[in-house]
């Protein structure tokens, strides 16, 4: 049986006509590194952060409440469901007013 892992990382805003989640910055990986998710979650935010005036002009916003979601799912693979994010990369995150979410299917 082939081992998979998968890693997803969302950051939801809100679609400004419609007020509804959608999804405005997204990576995936195939492995679970915790570095590497930390890196990963901060840049994405200084990127949207960044690219706030674009994203309106797309018709998208952080709106009331941003979330950052972070997936990980793992078949046949001995992984430890485990979170840690470094001080700036939890600063970033309120920042932004977002809410963080954890999701281990393992």
């Amino acid at each position: 049986m082939e081992m998979k892992t998968k890693v997803l990382i969302r950051i939801l805003g809100t679609n400004l006509g419609s007020g509804l989640d959608e999804i405005v910055a997204s990576k995936e990986f195939d492995h679970f590194d915790l570095d590497q998710i930390d890196a990963c979650i901060s840049q994405m935010i200084d990127f949207v952060v960044s690219d706030l005036v674009n994203m309106k002009v797309k018709g998208l916003g952080l709106g009331h409440d941003p979330q950052i979601s972070l997936v990980l799912s793992a078949r046949d693979v001995d992984i430890r469901p485990s979170m840690h994010l470094s001080k700036s990369t939890i600063a970033k995150i309120a920042s932004i007013g977002a809410s963080f979410d954890f999701d281990p299917y393992v």
